[in-house]
């Protein structure tokens, strides 16, 4: 077999920091949520593998669920896929707002499609 790598994480403070980089890419992989992490874009978990299409190669994508159970499931699927930089968020959307920070409604537009 190969071997097991870890799941990089940034922390809830870290993602804050840099989410006005443009060259990051926050991506929510509940099933469809009603509210976000602001200027996420959704796709579910196991759709990942077609919807790879709307994921830009080019960018560091920061994946989160609910808890971060299917995050690292997420994170290695895009790793074994070619994505060159991909990450998970610690503690998922609980621990974004464990750590203070808010949520905000999104539409179909953030919606991901192959």
């Amino acid at each position: 077999g190969r071997p097991v790598e870890g799941v990089p994480l940034w922390s809830a403070a870290e993602l804050r920091e840099r989410m006005a980089d443009p060259s990051v890419f926050v991506l929510d992989v509940r099933s469809p949520a009603r509210e976000v992490i602001p200027g996420a874009h959704q796709v579910y978990a196991g759709r990942v593998p077609v919807s790879t299409g709307g994921i830009p190669r080019e960018k560091t994508v920061v994946v989160y669920c609910e808890h971060g159970l299917k995050t690292g499931m997420v994170v290695s699927l895009l790793r074994n896929l070619g994505y060159p930089s991909v990450v998970g968020l610690a503690g998922g959307v609980s621990g974004w707002l464990a750590a203070g920070f808010s949520l905000e409604s999104v539409g179909e537009s953030r919606l991901v499609y192959a």
